[in-house]
């Protein structure tokens, strides 16, 4: 017999994604994404909260918590670990909205090169004067560093002559 509700797997842009259908025996019309799979497929990086808001928010996204019946499903696939109910959307909507979401996650990726590059130049203008610094103590006492070992050397000598 057909469960009225199932999950499968479908290329929604180019990617599979785990679905389950809306309603009821309908398997390839008006399928569900759960909000945790779409984050970690078409927006990976980007904190779970914060995919949030800007599925409702910037996006106007609609979000499902779905039936006893998709609900049940979702649980048996083990996609209610974070939520329970887990959020849903349509996978149709996550289409409708691809060039916003791409445009997003692209800027959201430069501004972590960004972030990246700049903390390299930080650590690298930071290693340079660190040996700046260093190679200025050295140049102002050099002696200091040659004067040590002599008198460690001179020592020994004093020692055994005593």
């Amino acid at each position: 017999t057909l469960a009225p509700y199932k999950s499968h797997w479908a290329d929604v842009q180019g990617k599979m994604v785990a679905v389950v259908n809306l309603r009821p025996f309908d398997y390839k019309n008006n399928l569900l994404v759960t909000v945790p799979d779409f984050v970690s497929i078409f927006t990976p990086g980007l904190p779970l909260m914060e995919a949030t808001d800007l599925i409702q928010d910037v996006l106007k996204i609609e979000m499902f918590s779905g039936n006893k019946g998709h609900q049940k499903v979702l649980k048996q696939k083990g996609k209610c670990e974070i939520y329970d109910p887990v959020p849903l959307i349509l996978a149709q909507d996550i289409l409708s909205c691809m060039p916003q979401i791409q445009y997003l996650v692209d800027t959201m990726k430069n501004k972590q090169l960004q972030q990246s590059q700049q903390l390299q130049s930080a650590s690298l203008q930071q290693q340079h004067f660190q040996q700046q610094h260093h190679q200025q103590q050295l140049q102002s006492a050099p002696r200091q560093h040659f004067q040590q070992p002599r008198q460690l050397l001179q020592q020994p000598r004093q020692h055994f002559q005593q």
